[in-house]
C-alpha cells in the first residue's frame, strides 16, 4: 500500500475588532490551518490610530505619549506571545501527523493561554466564567426586557452545574453541546410528574443562548466554523403556538377599562389599553412618555425590533387616556414582562373573564391540554392580536394594518387575526352579497335594453321569413302562370268548343304538377284521336 503524503497550509495575521472607532478596541488573531480558521483574542487593546497593519504591530514612537508606548509595548509583547505559541502548534502537529484526527483539540489546547480571557492564574482557577460573561452581554444590550434574557442564562447554569460541566471558554461548544442540552431541558419534570416545558419553549430557550454565545466570536471565545451549528436542527413543535392564542372581545376589552383600579394594576391595565388600540409590542409600550403626539390627532412611535415608525389615529378612548397621563391624573406604565403578565391575570379575573380555556402543549411526552380560566392566558400580546382583529373586523385592509404593526409578511401577521372561521366566512358572504346586488343593479338595465334588442331582431327575422315565403310565392305563381299559358297555348291548336272542358280545368288548376298531368292527358287524347282518323 502506498503512503500518504500530508501537507499542511499555515497562516495567521491580526486584525482589530473595531478598526475604524475612536476608542481602544480588542487585537485579535486569525489563525488558518489547511480550510479551517480560528480566532483568538490576544488580550489586549489597541488605539485604532496606533496600529501598523503592514507590520502587524502597535506603534512604539518618541511623538507618541509615554502611557501610549507603555500600552502598545505590552499588546506587542502579546502578539509575540501569540505567535510564538502558533509555530508550537505548526511544530507540534509536524512532528505528530498520526493525531491528524484530533486537530480541531490539539489547536484549542495548545493555544488555550493566548486569550487573555481564557488565561489562568498562578493558582489555576479559571477567571473566564461563561455566566457571569453572558449576562455582560445582556447587561451591554439594548434589549427592553432583560429579565427574561437574565431567567434563561440562569437555566443554562443550572444545566452546567448539574451536569458538572466546566466551560472555561465556549470554543467547546458544538452543535452536539446544544443537542444534549435540549434533551436535559425536555426531560426536566414539575412536581406533578408532567414534563416542565413545551417543545416550543425549550427551542427558544436554546435560540436564545446561541445568540449570546455567537456574541463572544469576536472576543475570540468562540468559533461558530468549528463548532457547525449549522448541522443543529430545531425540533418542530405539532401544534401551531399562534392556533392556542385568543384575541379579547371589544365587550371583554370595554369589561377591562371600566374597572376601578388602583396602584400598579391601574398603571398595567391603562398601558394595555393603549396597546390593544396602537397595536404595538410589549417592549414599545415601556416608553410612553416617548410617544409623539401630532396636531392631527394622530400618534408617532419609534418601534424598537424594526426602527418602524407607525403613524397611529388616537380614537377617543386611547386619546382620553393620553390626555389624562399628561395632565398628572392617571399613570399607564408596565413593568417587567413576567411581573406585568401576573398583574394582567388578576386583571382579567377582577373583569370576570373567567370562562374556561383550554390550550394544547406539545411536550416530549406528547400533546396535552392545559385548561385553566381564560384570564389566566391573557398577556401583553394578547393586547396585540386583538388590535389586529378589531381592525380586520372591520373590513380595514391587511396592509393598512401591516403598515401599523409593523408585520413584514403575511403569514406572520395572519397568526394575529384571531377572527372564528364562522366570521370570516360570514364575512365572505357579506362580500358576495354585495357584489351579487351590484351586478344585479347593472344586470336589470342591461336586461331591458337587451330584451328590446331581441324584440326587434325577431321582428326582422320574421319579416325576412314572410319576405322570402312572398319572393317564393310569386315565383311560383309566376311559374303557374307560365304552364297555364303553355297550356292553353297548346290547346289553341284544336278546336275551342272540342277543348272548352279541358281550357277550363287548365285555368282552375293551381298545382304546377297537375297541369302537366292535363296537358300529358290532352296530348294522349289528340293522338287516340289522330290515330282514329287515321284507322277510319
Amino acid at each position: 500500500m502506498s503512503e500518504q503524503q500530508i501537507f499542511f497550509r499555515f497562516s495567521y495575521h491580526f486584525n482589530l475588532r473595531k478598526p475604524n472607532g475612536e476608542h481602544p478596541t480588542t487585537v485579535y488573531m486569525v489563525f488558518r490551518l489547511n480550510d479551517k480558521q480560528y480566532k483568538y483574542c490576544v488580550g489586549a487593546k489597541v488605539n485604532p490610530l496606533h496600529w501598523n497593519k503592514t507590520k502587524q504591530k502597535a506603534a512604539i514612537s518618541p511623538l507618541l505619549t509615554v502611557l501610549d508606548n507603555n500600552n502598545n509595548s505590552i499588546v506587542n509583547a502579546k502578539i509575540d506571545a501569540a505567535i510564538k505559541k502558533f509555530d508550537e502548534v505548526k511544530l507540534y502537529l509536524c512532528n505528530n501527523p498520526n493525531l491528524l484526527c484530533n486537530i480541531d483539540g490539539i489547536v484549542k489546547e495548545k493555544l488555550f493561554n493566548i486569550s487573555g480571557a481564557m488565561k489562568r492564574n498562578k493558582e489555576s482557577h479559571t477567571i473566564f466564567n461563561p455566566i457571569l460573561y453572558l449576562r455582560k452581554q445582556i447587561d451591554s444590550s439594548h434589549l427592553k426586557d432583560k429579565k427574561a434574557y437574565y431567567s434563561k442564562v440562569n437555566t443554562f447554569s443550572r444545566y452546567l452545574n448539574d451536569e458538572n460541566i466546566v466551560l472555561t471558554s465556549f470554543n467547546n461548544v458544538d452543535y452536539k453541546f446544544f443537542e444534549r442540552f435540549r434533551d436535559f431541558l425536555l426531560h426536566e419534570r414539575s412536581s406533578n410528574g408532567k414534563p416542565k416545558r413545551t417543545i416550543n419553549t425549550v427551542e427558544n430557550i436554546i435560540d436564545v443562548i446561541i445568540g449570546l454565545i455567537k456574541r463572544s466570536e469576536r472576543d475570540g471565545l468562540f468559533n461558530s466554523s468549528t463548532a457547525c451549528l449549522h448541522l443543529y436542527t430545531n425540533i418542530k413543535s405539532k401544534v401551531d403556538v399562534s392556533e392556542n392564542k385568543f384575541a379579547l372581545t371589544e365587550e371583554e376589552l370595554d369589561k377591562i377599562y371600566e374597572l376601578d383600579l388602583e396602584g400598579e394594576e391601574e398603571e398595567v391595565r391603562n398601558a394595555f389599553i393603549l396597546q390593544c388600540y396602537f397595536g404595538q409590542r410589549y417592549g414599545d409600550m415601556r416608553d410612553i412618555k416617548d410617544f409623539i403626539i401630532r396636531n392631527d390627532n394622530t400618534i408617532e412611535i419609534i418601534q424598537e425590533k424594526t426602527v418602524h415608525r407607525p403613524i397611529v389615529p388616537l380614537l377617543s378612548r386611547s386619546k382620553e387616556i393620553l390626555d389624562n397621563i399628561k395632565l398628572g391624573k392617571i399613570k399607564a406604565e408596565y413593568k417587567e414582562l413576567g411581573e406585568s403578565i401576573i398583574i394582567l391575570h388578576e386583571i382579567g379575573r377582577k373583569a370576570g373573564i373567567t370562562e374556561p380555556y383550554t390550550e394544547l402543549r406539545d411536550t416530549i411526552d406528547g400533546i396535552e391540554e392545559k385548561r385553566k380560566p381564560k384570564c389566566e392566558f391573557i398577556g401583553t400580546h394578547t393586547a396585540r392580536r386583538t388590535f389586529v382583529t378589531m381592525c380586520s373586523r372591520r373590513g380595514i385592509s391587511e396592509s393598512l394594518i401591516m403598515g401599523t404593526t409593523g408585520h413584514k409578511s403575511l403569514a406572520n401577521y395572519h397568526k394575529y387575526d384571531k377572527q372564528t372561521k364562522r366570521e370570516k366566512a360570514n364575512k365572505l358572504a357579506m362580500c358576495f352579497d354585495k357584489i351579487d346586488k351590484k351586478e344585479n343593479v347593472e344586470n336589470s338595465n342591461i336586461k331591458t335594453d337587451t330584451l328590446n334588442l331581441i324584440h326587434v331582431i325577431s321582428r326582422q327575422e320574421a319579416d325576412l321569413i314572410d319576405k322570402d315565403k312572398s319572393i317564393e310565392s310569386i315565383k311560383y305563381h309566376e311559374l303557374l302562370f307560365a304552364q297555364r299559358a303553355e297550356a292553353l297555348n297548346m290547346n289553341l291548336e284544336h278546336t275551342i268548343e272540342d277543348n272548352a272542358q279541358l281550357n277550363e280545368l287548365i285555368i282552375s288548376c293551381d298545382n304546377i304538377n297537375d297541369i302537366r298531368d292535363i296537358i300529358e292527358r290532352g296530348n294522349d287524347i289528340t293522338i287516340s284521336q289522330e290515330n282514329a282518323e287515321d284507322d277510319f
